[in-house]
């Protein structure tokens, strides 16, 4: 057993001699400052990762997608009110608003398969495919309630302060 961990510790040179290697091997320029690549970091994570947490991540994800919106929906609304109007608002349009609002990114999100450990792990347009999905929900969302005549129970200033609020909740 111990030539076995000796043997992964040294690593031949020509002609039988043997040396000795830091673990885990240099893999860049940059040598010791940065032994481990982020992009074989990752490859590790997503090889490596149970399968339960494979098939539940997606879940996961998009439950804390949907409770980040429904919260930006309450803070939005409850601050604005209160600050405006002085008084405590009416919470349901505001769950119904954040309900209708994350429904729309969970869903874009699926399609787009962004919540794949994969895709979610890397941060290459993480930002700018938010910023799309969330403007669409929530022109989405304003369609929605002008369709079915609810939008004048919104003021400007409190979808204003969801949008933004929403976005940074992302």
């Amino acid at each position: 057993m111990e030539q076995a961990v000796e043997l992964t510790m040294q690593r031949k040179v020509s002609k039988g001699d043997e040396a000795e290697v830091k673990w885990p091997p240099v893999t860049s320029r940059r040598g010791l400052a940065r032994r481990m690549d982020i992009r074989s970091a990752r490859r590790i994570i997503v090889r490596n990762a149970n399968p339960l947490l494979r098939s539940s991540f997606s879940l996961i994800a998009s439950s804390f997608d949907g409770l980040a919106i429904m919260l930006a929906a309450l803070v939005s609304g409850s601050f604005y009110h209160a600050a405006v109007y002085g008084s405590p608002p009416v919470l349901e349009p505001l769950i119904q608003m954040g309900g209708m609002t994350a429904l729309i990114v969970i869903i874009a999100n699926v399609v787009r398969g962004d919540y794949a450990i994969a895709k979610y792990l890397t941060s290459d347009g993480h930002v700018l495919r938010q910023f799309k999905i969330w403007n669409m929900a929530l022109v989405g969302g304003t369609v929605f309630a002008f369709l079915t005549k609810t939008g004048d129970i919104f003021s400007r200033g409190t979808v204003l302060a969801f949008y933004t609020l929403g976005f940074l909740f992302l």
